[in-house]
């Protein structure tokens, strides 16, 4: 199943395609990993690294927030568990 997290910035519009989304003992989500990222302006997809790590890296630490990246990494996370069912 293809997860993806959305970051919308400076940067531009994101889809972060994520994967290992995991929850926190503090309740709140994250993931480990980016494959690739898609430019939600115009669809191409970005898979040089340094990009890619950049951008995840803005997801997970100053955007994160920001991003409400927990909040999405939760619904993904709630709907692998519900497919695993």
């Amino acid at each position: 199943m293809q997860q993806q997290v959305i970051i919308n910035d400076v940067f531009g519009n994101w889809a972060l395609n994520v994967h290992s989304v995991y929850k926190k003992f503090n309740n709140t989500y994250a993931f480990k990993g980016c494959n690739s990222v898609v430019d939600l302006t115009t669809g191409k997809v970005n898979t040089w690294s340094d990009w890619r790590r950049m951008l995840c890296n803005y997801a997970l630490e100053e955007g994160y927030e920001e991003q409400n990246i927990s909040a999405q990494c939760k619904v993904l996370y709630e709907a692998a568990i519900a497919a695993e069912a």
